[in-house]
């Protein structure tokens, strides 16, 4: 158990200094990986681990990647 909260700690300190060390261009590159591989999980569990096809999830994906700019055009 207190391995595990010695190993946590370095990781939120990390977490917590990024932002602040980081120029914006990579910190907005890190969060289009995060935000990708977020996607990617949630695919992998519905037809890896379910073994079934979901198109449903691309298609919101996508309406979140296209639905705001969209609309702050309008």
């Amino acid at each position: 158990m207190t391995v595990r909260i010695f190993s946590a700690i370095p990781a939120l300190a990390l977490f917590v200094a990024v932002p602040h060390l980081l120029p914006e261009f990579r910190l907005f590159q890190i969060c289009l990986i995060a935000a990708t591989a977020l996607v990617v999980l949630g695919q992998i569990v519905v037809t890896g681990f379910a073994g079934q096809i979901s198109l449903a999830q691309a298609a919101f994906v996508g309406l979140g990647g296209y639905g705001p700019p969209i609309l702050a055009t309008a």
